[in-house]
């Protein structure tokens, strides 16, 4: 007796699981679901439901860097940069996760530094894009900007080379005059 009635409460905390991480699968594809149809304050409140359930799991993840992406639409750039955060923070203690989501994750938050003129911690997330995908040109690209504005010219010399091997045509003609410039310090 004693052994059922154990099986059945730990059946019904497996069930419980279960439903509770899928509740949180459901709100995340609705809200993609209405972020792709442009309806961002629809989108951010169902990513916060899924946020609301606090599963740290996948779900949670996405759910941030979603609304992250809402709220970046929405120009609210600090509210995207927390959530940009705390999915990066998140993502560290979940380090199962496909490459190019992380990629795309720091990718993001690159830009917002970017846009703040913050171009080091701008380069920090772009080194991880390019750790994630090597193969994106224009990271390397927009990270050899940054390089240039921060006076690195031998680091966006030679990002400038990468992005060019991968990609031809990737720099556009503002990047390719700093290229220019900068190639002289190249070795």
């Amino acid at each position: 007796m004693k052994f059922t009635s154990h099986l059945i409460l730990v059946m019904m905390c497996m069930m419980s699981f279960a439903l509770y991480g899928q509740s949180a699968k459901t709100y995340v594809d609705a809200g993609y679901k209405l972020e792709k149809s442009k309806d961002f304050q629809g989108a951010i409140e169902s990513y916060d439901k899924a946020i609301a359930l606090n599963t740290e799991n996948k779900y949670h993840l996405e759910a941030l860097f979603f609304r992250g992406n809402c709220y970046r639409n929405k120009s609210d750039y600090t509210k995207a940069r927390a959530d940009y955060d705390s999915a990066i923070k998140l993502s560290e203690k979940l380090p199962s996760q496909n490459p190019r989501f992380l990629s795309d994750l720091h990718f993001n938050r690159a830009l917002l530094r970017i846009q703040g003129f913050n171009y080091k911690g701008g380069i920090k997330d772009l080194d991880m894009v390019v750790k994630y995908t090597p193969k994106d040109a224009y990271s390397f690209a927009l990270r050899a900007k940054c390089k240039y504005d921060i006076d690195d010219k031998v680091g966006a010399c030679q990002d400038f080379k990468k992005a060019k091997s991968i990609k031809a045509g990737v720099i556009s003609e503002k990047f390719e005059k700093a290229y220019k410039k900068s190639s002289k310090k190249c070795k």
